[in-house]
């Protein structure tokens, strides 16, 4: 499972309910503690998984997020998508702790636009820059989000593209997807990445696809612009492999899917011990990894423009999902556990 990406989200919502109202989650909120992503971080690096995303919600509104962030240093990438309002007072505190990369959305660089599409006021457009410039001065990798809205901010890719290039910050465009309070406005504010697409592909000195959600990759300018089309692409959900953790410990199959899930918080806490916990929560992500599928298997609109037939031979040689190989260990892991114990079993005399 050396590709899994597994976020620290509340999905499909865009208002944070990642953390108490005063910052620090309490017992009663049912939300997870430091003791129970102990026992997750432990689980996810014995099935050999290599990212950590925390996501949100805004993760940063979290005050112990520095700490929680702390218990997922070991991994080999550990990154979070933010806002950026507070990242100028915590960014360097993320690195110490093991953070890897950072994720800032700036969906305009106009800074009344801005204020309009985040719902907030024209200043906190210098205070996301300002935290920006923290970030990267600190030793982070820093890339920009920019969500393509029509008739909002799609006048702006170009602008973005260039301001990117000349920071040296990677850029991820991002179509608008129909989930959450994005659903609402889909119908309204969806722009397909034609136009930024074709821009790109004349542009750009190297073109390649990432593997995580089969992403265009554009190289220009010395840097990196990535093209995330969860509608338009139809390879997207293909090469997902990706499972979702809300603050409350639900885990889910994927970001569209809510009726599917399994509680790790109420199997931490029931279970007797650490290690009983630990072999339980690996069952269970087991377990749910085994339902994973692609939510949008085909899309339509993408067929009838490029007219491929799609009867059901077709399948075949669609592009062959990521598979998150990581049984193989997990089983050697408790064979090895299991004849330990037998070897020290006092019957063994």
């Amino acid at each position: 499972m050396r590709s899994l990406r597994a976020s620290l989200t509340r999905a499909c919502n865009f208002k944070c309910i990642f953390c108490h109202s005063e910052g620090m989650p309490k017992e009663e909120d049912g939300l997870l503690r430091i003791k129970h992503y102990e026992v997750i971080s432990q689980a996810f690096k014995l099935l050999d998984v290599e990212s950590i995303k925390f996501t949100g919600g805004e993760p940063l509104l979290r005050k112990d997020v520095v700490e929680v962030v702390s218990v997922f240093s070991e991994f080999p990438d550990v990154s979070m998508t933010t806002n950026g309002y507070l990242l100028n007072d915590k960014a360097c505190n993320l690195l110490e702790a093991g953070l890897k990369r950072v994720n800032v959305s700036l969906h305009s660089l106009k800074p009344n636009r801005f204020a309009y599409i985040t719902g907030t006021s024209p200043s906190s457009f210098e205070r996301v820059l300002t935290g920006i410039k923290t970030a990267k001065e600190c030793g982070l990798r820093v890339a920009l989000n920019f969500v393509l809205l029509k008739g909002i901010n799609d006048d702006e890719a170009i602008d973005i593209i260039e301001f990117a290039a000349k920071n040296g910050f990677n850029l991820h465009i991002i179509e608008l997807h129909p989930v959450g309070k994005g659903a609402q406005a889909f119908s309204s504010l969806h722009n397909q990445l034609d136009a930024v697409k074709r821009y790109l592909e004349e542009r750009s000195d190297y073109k390649r696809t990432r593997d995580l959600h089969n992403r265009p990759q554009y190289y220009i300018n010395g840097i990196v612009v990535e093209l995330v089309e969860p509608v338009g692409n139809p390879y997207f959900c293909a090469g997902c492999t990706r499972l979702r953790l809300s603050p409350e410990g639900l885990l889910y199959p994927c970001l569209n899917i809510n009726d599917i899930h399994v509680n790790l918080r109420a199997i931490i806490d029931k279970s007797e011990s650490f290690e009983e916990a630990l072999e339980n929560v690996i069952d269970a992500i087991l377990y749910l990894n085994d339902l994973r599928k692609p939510y949008y298997m085909w899309n339509l609109d993408f067929e009838k423009k490029v007219k491929i037939r799609t009867k059901p031979p077709f399948r075949s040689w669609l592009p062959k999902r990521a598979k998150l190989q990581f049984r193989r260990s997990h089983t050697n892991t408790v064979k090895g556990r299991d004849e330990e114990r037998l070897r020290n079993s006092p019957s063994r005399g």
